[in-house]
């Protein structure tokens, strides 16, 4: 029997999140200690904890914070350096990341979150232009599943609450939040640097503001 999806109504930190993840690419992923660790094609890692708790991280701050051994820890870097700088990656040739199945091509630009709760458990929806993932964990065991979904399956979730007008609207709302922000970003380190701000210069920017989330 299929839980019953109820929509949850997201936190500030949660919104804040998202705003950021909004408009990256979903590399791979691993599970770890209870949450999903998402690699985005801007360098930071996305963690989803079972709870539905959120945090982003530029990926080797990540990874240090992980109490995991070295040898663990070097595959890791190791498989995000070859999935940041590769268009073709084998997906058996990784030691500890995981490649969503996507359709041969298609990758998971992400354009919406939406959050859900079931009977203890909870679902994320990770909507993309081409496609879309689904995370289900499980508060009793701590459980984290990944699956993906062809953009012209049904959103059982969403159909079952009524509440996909809203829960597109709160899309559009965070779209808009993150892309005011990334502007604000531009201008204000150009400003202070009399100059255009590099990639490390931005991340840095970014972790400030996001790692206490």
């Amino acid at each position: 029997m299929k839980p019953a999806w109820t929509p949850i109504e997201t936190s500030t930190h949660q919104d804040h999140v998202v705003a950021h993840v909004l408009g990256a690419t979903v590399l791979g992923y691993f599970i770890f200690a209870e949450a999903l660790y998402i690699l985005l094609d801007i360098g930071f890692i996305w963690t989803i904890f079972v709870d539905g708790q959120m945090g982003l991280l530029p990926h080797p701050v990540a990874i240090n914070e992980l109490k995991i051994d070295s040898a663990g820890r070097q595959q890791l870097q190791a498989d995000i350096e070859v999935l940041l700088g590769s268009t073709e990656v084998i997906p058996a040739n990784l030691r500890r990341l995981s490649v969503p199945s996507f359709a041969h091509g298609m990758t998971c630009l992400i354009s919406g979150v939406e959050v859900f709760s079931g009977e203890q458990t909870r679902r994320l929806i990770i909507t993309g232009e081409e496609s879309r993932l689904a995370i289900e964990t499980s508060l009793l065991t701590g459980e984290v599943q990944v699956m993906t979904l062809a953009n012209d399956e049904k959103n059982e979730a969403s159909e079952a609450s009524g509440g996909v007008a809203d829960l597109e609207l709160a899309d559009l709302e965070l779209a808009d939040v993150a892309k005011s922000e990334h502007e604000y970003l531009h201008q204000r380190l150009r400003e202070e640097l009399g100059r255009e701000p590099n990639e490390a210069e931005l991340n840095d920017w970014l972790r400030q503001h996001t790692e206490g989330y």
